[in-house]
């Protein structure tokens, strides 16, 4: 079905647009399973928007901290290439799993989370962006990033916690606590007694 539809049953899903957007042009594929009582119901499946626009949004000024990172511009709407999520939207609020998102402007985001029944948001992302920044030396590598707060006016941060960890997988092939103990034996002369 074309966006502008789609748009329309926003609301009734429980998806909330932040503060001022709204979806313009492009299609959207959705594939649903409706179970139980109306006043408990759970909804499952997936949802694909192409070809997109996420007009009054600009994702690269949110994303502010990343932006100044990986060097990468906004503009004051945000043009999706493709968004697709497997849904599960229950009493207890949405899950949404296995979340591509290609922004051109950006690069491919992706991830899984949470929006509680009060639109408080609780998502964990990655973002591989195109770098000219601070991160253009190691281009291709994703940036983790989370997503808070009441989705009528989302904030993002980069999660710097988890890139260090990422970039430490690197250099110690992924087991930087068994290293870091290999380490401090060989420094303190093996256990003690």
């Amino acid at each position: 079905m074309p966006v502008p539809e789609l748009a329309a049953m926003l609301r009734a899903m429980r998806i909330v647009l932040p503060h001022g957007a709204s979806l313009e042009g492009g299609t959207a594929s959705i594939k649903l399973a409706l179970r139980g009582p109306l006043e408990r119901l759970v909804t499952t499946g997936s949802l694909s928007l192409d070809h997109t626009k996420l007009a009054g949004f600009d994702i690269g000024k949110r994303m502010a901290a990343i932006e100044k990172l990986a060097g990468m511009k906004g503009g004051p709407d945000t043009e999706i290439q493709t968004l697709g999520a497997t849904l599960r939207i229950g009493p207890e609020g949405i899950a949404a799993d296995h979340l591509p998102l290609i922004v051109p402007a950006i690069g491919n985001l992706e991830g899984s989370g949470t929006s509680s029944p009060a639109h408080i948001l609780d998502f964990k992302m990655r973002a591989t962006v195109h770098t000219s920044g601070l991160l253009a030396p190691v281009g291709g590598t994703p940036i983790p990033f989370t997503v808070e707060g009441p989705a009528t006016d989302p904030v993002f941060r980069p999660d710097m916690k988890s890139l260090a960890k990422e970039e430490l997988k690197k250099f110690t092939g992924g087991d930087a606590v068994g290293q870091a103990t290999g380490l401090l034996k060989g420094l303190l002369g093996g256990k003690k007694k």
